[in-house]
């Protein structure tokens, strides 16, 4: 439309999709060019509350490094680390979980940070709002982990960070809550968003795994 690439229709399924926009002019002997472009697309926002064991599918992004699979039991030494063989979800059979490198350990040299990101929530009606989940982690010294919040895709606030003057080694599951209502409440598209990376060690570790 003028000169503004415009793309329209109703998508029917979530996900991204890589595309090449090729222009051509006018020219007795052509001339082009071309640029390739992704476009990402996500449910509707949920209501609240929004729930997720991971036993279905319910739409995160997952970054290169994360997955949503079995929880797989694994430990190793220097350090001293692990990651669970059963989910935290008492009520299922499943066993499925989102996280990096699921049974075994990330990689160093970690550049720029990996994220899973949830689904669209709608909070627009909640004055107080708060994420919650059970984890199992394992950070080295010089590492960075987060979990993030928006409320337009864009700006990112932080809701967590680990300190990265010791490690972190969980050696069960454990359930934190943050408050998050000044990004969140009375907003209608808020995401959360578990991050790993930048990774400035040498010593590799087992990263997260997130449950409920």
């Amino acid at each position: 439309s003028g000169n503004t690439l415009v793309i329209s229709g109703t998508p029917s399924t979530a996900g991204t999709t890589n595309f090449t926009v090729t222009c051509n002019d006018s020219s007795t002997t052509p001339q082009n060019s071309q640029k390739q472009f992704a476009i990402t697309i996500v449910p509707p926002p949920a209501a609240m509350p929004f729930t997720d064991s991971f036993a279905t599918d319910k739409g995160w992004q997952l970054g290169s490094t994360w997955s949503r699979g079995a929880a797989t039991a694994y430990s190793n030494t220097g350090p001293t680390r692990s990651e669970p063989g059963t989910d935290n979800t008492t009520s299922t059979s499943d066993n499925m979980i989102i996280g990096d490198t699921i049974g075994g350990d990330y990689s160093t040299g970690i550049g720029t940070a990996t994220w899973a990101i949830s689904p669209m929530v709608n909070c627009a009606s909640a004055a107080n709002v708060r994420v919650r989940f059970a984890r199992w982690l394992g950070v080295s010294i010089g590492d960075v982990v987060k979990v993030q919040v928006t409320n337009n895709g864009t700006t990112w606030v932080d809701a967590y960070t680990n300190p990265t003057s010791s490690n972190v080694n969980d050696t069960a599951w454990t359930t934190f809550s943050y408050d998050i209502s000044a990004t969140a409440a009375g907003n209608a598209t808020v995401q959360v968003r578990f991050g790993l990376g930048p990774n400035t060690g040498t010593v590799v570790n087992t990263g997260w795994c997130i449950d409920d």
